[in-house]
């Protein structure tokens, strides 16, 4: 499913992208942006590459937890890289068309990480994973006084 939202929004994307004229801050601005949704995949890729991490939707609990690099802030770096890299191609085609998209791309990696927490809570992690959900955010940071 996903694999299928991600092919049909990135055609829609390089329609708006040649169909539209954009300004050139916009683009720079996006790019930018992609930019950072990359630094953040590498830095989870890197933090994580010992780890055994599940794909989305796997049917199997993990039997892994990083805490480690941007896992240190973020419980999901990855969907976050990717919503990242979108929001940053949105801002350079610069057109609210791309608003009913990012929604759904949001939605379905809303889902999936959700669905990931409740294979945490199924798996002998659970009380790990409870204690670091407490001091994490979900897609941001959490912000503490």
């Amino acid at each position: 499913m996903i694999s299928v939202v991600v092919v049909i929004t990135t055609f829609a994307f390089l329609y708006l992208q040649w169909a539209l004229v954009q300004p050139l801050p916009a683009v720079l601005a996006g790019f930018l942006v992609q930019l950072a949704g990359l630094a953040l995949f590498w830095a989870a890729i890197f933090a994580s590459r010992e780890a055994r991490l599940r794909l989305a939707f796997d049917a199997e609990n993990p039997d892994s937890l990083v805490t480690s690099g941007p896992y240190k802030y973020l419980r999901h770096p990855f969907y976050t890289s990717y919503l990242v890299f979108w929001v940053g191609w949105a801002i350079a085609v610069w057109t609210p068309w791309t608003l009913p998209f990012l929604a759904v791309i949001l939605a379905i990696y809303t889902h999936a990480a959700r669905g990931e927490e409740r294979k945490f809570s199924n798996s002998p992690l659970a009380g790990q994973y409870e204690e670091y959900r407490r001091r994490t955010g979900f897609f941001w940071p959490r912000m503490r006084a």
